[in-house]
Parts: structure tokens; C-alpha cells; sequence
């Protein structure tokens, strides 16, 4: 062992010893001090390598992805709305490339991605096949990669600086009324009033102690103004013809003395400073060409019918990996581009009908781990639907297996790093820097036995030389 010296044995040896090792280390020391770990998520043993610590009672296991890739689009994609991503980076998205007269694409917006020359196989023929349809592009993407070279536009931004490219198509969008404004009032959040002090969204019952919701309990009602009335008013989930308010996207103002604004001028005032000129300088890029891009996108000069943004993983590697997908989405949303023929966003079934659409779960796959071991919220269930979930109970979700309940919520608890970054409950992995704190001190408890499939352990820290000093730490690696 650490000679690079090798010996030949068979299959059978193999796996002998290395079902020794573990036995005897989780006999002596516990079933934490076994761990696994995986390369990103396309390695094929991606999941192995999750079950495997659970179903020998270990929490510990890590994989890259959540540390250098797809997470911050994935997770923020859960809990904006509970569809598809936007990434053309991992197979989310999918309806752009979908043949026959019901596929609406006109415009689409690669931002971040190089489909054709480093996604998956499908991505490249695709992208050639939507151009050949006349479908237009444009390329946000400081290398002038294939895509680049075919884009109708290309904005070589300045790398790092994505966010401050989002706020000036949000400005130039709203300044010049581009937005779907029906949608954006009755599909969106931005016509809420956001509560100074909490930055979250206010609940009637927040400002309207007696209000009686009439619509389904598990979509709360926020709070609105209301042009119907000039006043502040509660804001049930509704179409938009059965509607009891008019909202107001943006708006200021005090109700019992207290300032509010809705979540729509929020992104006003933030997206305020980013002029095309001002844009251009901090992105080096042409103002021109940035006016050009939003103007396709938004179909502001034809009668065009549907655009969408898709993504890849350029943004994850920065401090902004949150914002750009959350900004990209907003996008799409307030433009409407969103559960349509021809979209990136999308989700399955119907979005009104909670029984038919698949449910998201805060710390698995598509509510697979949810499922098997019975724990985790479920977006869209109301707090008592949740309670009753986790009881075991019948919701309209269904009802989920608390057969290993305990044994699951230690499992979460104990998970190395959990508590630094919470990300990972979507992801079902272990913090990384935690894990190797872990192996070297013993603290909270010291991985031992290590199985690990595929993937650059060196590559998931900055400091690749660290690994070193705790490779001889660990008793057994397979």
C-alpha cells in the first residue's frame, strides 16, 4: 500500500477481503466509521454509492457534483418551482428538443452551457437540428465555442459577472413593459409584499388575523395591493379569471405603519444601476449586442411565440452559483416562458393537480430517498400535511414508509457537514472539507473504511496536497 506496487488476485479475494475490512471495522468501531464516495453524476455508480453507507447505517458520502457542479441549478430549481431545471448540462432539459409541429421553440438562450462540444452526446445533434428548424440562439459564453460561432448573438461576458447581465435584461425588460404581464401577476410571486424585517413574503394571516382562506390549503395566501380597491389586500392562489384582486407587480408603500414593497419592486430597484452602457463596461461587452440579445429573447420586434434559457455548469464554479440560475429562471417566468411547448422549464403533469405532478422532496432524488426511508418535507404540502407524512399518515401525497424513521432522521442529523451547508439535504451527500476534517481529527467520529468509485478526490478541494495528510489515516481503501 502506497508504493504503487500491485498484485493480481481474483474477483472472489477481492471481495473477500474487502467485506473483512469493512465488517471488522464497523464490529470494532461502528457503521460510521464506513463511508463511500463517487466521481460526478454522470459515473455510473452515482447512486450505489448513496444507498451503500445508508443500508450499512452510515451517513457518510461525497461526491464532487456537490461541491463543483449542478447542485446550486438543481436545488434552486426544486424550490422555485418544483420543475426541470434549466440545464442542458445534465439532461434536464429536454422538451427544446422535442420533434413535430407542437414544439413552439423560436428562441433559445444558451447561457453558461457548450452544448455541442461538452454535454451529453444528444445535446450537440440537437442544438444542430433546432438551427436547421430556423430556431434562433443566442450564446452567453466568454469562449467562442461552436455554439458561439452558429449564435445569432454572442455576448463574450466577462467571466464572473453573469449576475450583473441578468439585472440589466430584467432592467431593460421591465423599463420598456416587455414582461408577460398577466402571467407575471397571477403565476409569479413578484406582485407579493415582502416583510422588511424577515425578507420573506407576507401571509394574509400576517396582516389580516381573521382572514378565512377559501381556496386549497396547501398554497398559503400572501398579501397584495390591489388596484381593484387601492389597498392592501389578501392574495389567495387563483387563475387569473377567478381572481378576487387586481395586483400590483410594483409597488411601495406603509400598511399600519410599516414600509412594504412587493417582491416585483424589489427586483426593480436592485436591477435599477444596470443601463446597457453600465452593463457593457462591467461585462466588456457591446451595449448594442446586449439590447439585441433581450429584444430576441423577448420577441420585442416579431410576433414570436416561445423562448427559454438554458444553462450550464460555468456558474456553479463561482461565488454566484445560487443567483444566476435563480435570475435565469425569474427570467423565463416573468416572460411566461414556462410549462409550454417548446420551454426549458418545465414540469410534468399539471401544475394544479397535486396528485398528478411528481413531488419534490428536500433530501432526495425525486422523492427517492424520501420514499424508501419515509422522512422529508414535501413542497406543496401545507405544515400539517407534512406532519401527518411524517407520521405515516394519508396525505394527498400519499403515504410514506416510517418503518426505519428513527434510524433515517439520525442518519441526516449525523451527516458530516450537514450543518454548514444545507444544500447538501437536496443532494443526500456529505460536506466534503468536513469529511476530510473528519478522517484526520476523529471529530464528530472518524471515517475509517473508504469505498470509493470513479472520480478526482484531488479535485474537490483547493488544496489538493491536503488529501495527503490523511490518506494514510484511513485503515482500509477499496
Amino acid at each position: 500500500r502506497g508504493e504503487n506496487k500491485w498484485e493480481v488476485i481474483s474477483w472472489e479475494e477481492a471481495v473477500d477481503d474487502a467485506a473483512t475490512h469493512i465488517v471488522d471495522s464497523v464490529t470494532k468501531y461502528g457503521p460510521y466509521s464506513f463511508f463511500a464516495s463517487v466521481g460526478g453524476g454522470g459515473a455510473y455508480s452515482f447512486m450505489e454509492a448513496m444507498t451503500l453507507p445508508m443500508a450499512m447505517g452510515s451517513p457518510t458520502v461525497f461526491e464532487p457534483g456537490c461541491a463543483q457542479c449542478y447542485l446550486p441549478r438543481w436545488s434552486m430549481s426544486k424550490l422555485f418551482y418544483g420543475g426541470n431545471d434549466q440545464s442542458i448540462a445534465d439532461n434536464a432539459v429536454q422538451e427544446i428538443f422535442r420533434t413535430g409541429d407542437d414544439n413552439k421553440a423560436e428562441v433559445v438562450v444558451v447561457w453558461g452551457a457548450q452544448p455541442s462540444v461538452s454535454e451529453t452526446a444528444e445535446s450537440g445533434h440537437g442544438m444542430a437540428e433546432l438551427r436547421a428548424k430556423g430556431v434562433k440562439t443566442i450564446v452567453v459564453d466568454p469562449n467562442f465555442s461552436p455554439d458561439a460561432a452558429k449564435a445569432d448573438v454572442w455576448l463574450p461576458v466577462r467571466p464572473g459577472t453573469d449576475t450583473g447581465l441578468i439585472l440589466s435584461w430584467y432592467r431593460y425588460i421591465i423599463e420598456n413593459k416587455l414582461y408577460n404581464e398577466k402571467f407575471t401577476k397571477y403565476w409569479t410571486n413578484l406582485p407579493f409584499l415582502i416583510d422588511p424585517d424577515t425578507k420573506l413574503p407576507v401571509k394574509a394571516k400576517e396582516l389580516f388575523p381573521n382572514f378565512v382562506q377559501t381556496t386549497q390549503d396547501h398554497t398559503p395566501a400572501y398579501v397584495c395591493y390591489d388596484l381593484k380597491t387601492n389597498a392592501v389586500a389578501p392574495f389567495e392562489y387563483s387563475a387569473p379569471d377567478k381572481s378576487t384582486v387586481d395586483p400590483e407587480i410594483f409597488w411601495t408603500g406603509e400598511y399600519n405603519g410599516k414600509t412594504y414593497r412587493t417582491a416585483g419592486q424589489v427586483y426593480k430597484e436592485q436591477a435599477e444601476p444596470w443601463t446597457l452602457e453600465h452593463t457593457a463596461d462591467n461585462c466588456w461587452l457591446k451595449a448594442e449586442n446586449i439590447e439585441k440579445a433581450i429584444r430576441l429573447y423577448t420577441h420585442a420586434d416579431d410576433n414570436g411565440t416561445v423562448s427559454g434559457i438554458c444553462n450550464g455548469v460555468a456558474s456553479d464554479m463561482t461565488e454566484s452559483a445560487s443567483q444566476v440560475p435563480l435570475g435565469l429562471m425569474g427570467l423565463d417566468s416573468i416572460m411566461g416562458y414556462i410549462n409550454t411547448p417548446g420551454c426549458t422549464m418545465t414540469q410534468y403533469g399539471k401544475g394544479n393537480t397535486p396528485t398528478k405532478r411528481p413531488l419534490t422532496f428536500n433530501n432526495g432524488f425525486s422523492g427517492m430517498f424520501s420514499a424508501m426511508y419515509g422522512i422529508g418535507a414535501v413542497v406543496g404540502l401545507s405544515d400539517e400535511e407534512n406532519a401527518k407524512w411524517a407520521a405515516g399518515q394519508e396525505t394527498y401525497a400519499g403515504k410514506a414508509d416510517v418503518s426505519q424513521q428513527t434510524l433515517a432522521n439520525q442518519l441526516l442529523y449525523d451527516r458530516l457537514g450537514m450543518k454548514d451547508h444545507k444544500g447538501l439535504y437536496a443532494w443526500c451527500h456529505s460536506h466534503i472539507p468536513t469529511v476530510r476534517e473528519a478522517i484526520a481529527t476523529g471529530e464528530p467520529y472518524k471515517p475509517r473504511v473508504w469505498f470509493d468509485m470513479s472520480g478526482n478526490k484531488l479535485a474537490m478541494l483547493g488544496n489538493a496536497k491536503s488529501w495527503y495528510e490523511v490518506f494514510p489515516e484511513v485503515d482500509y481503501i477499496i
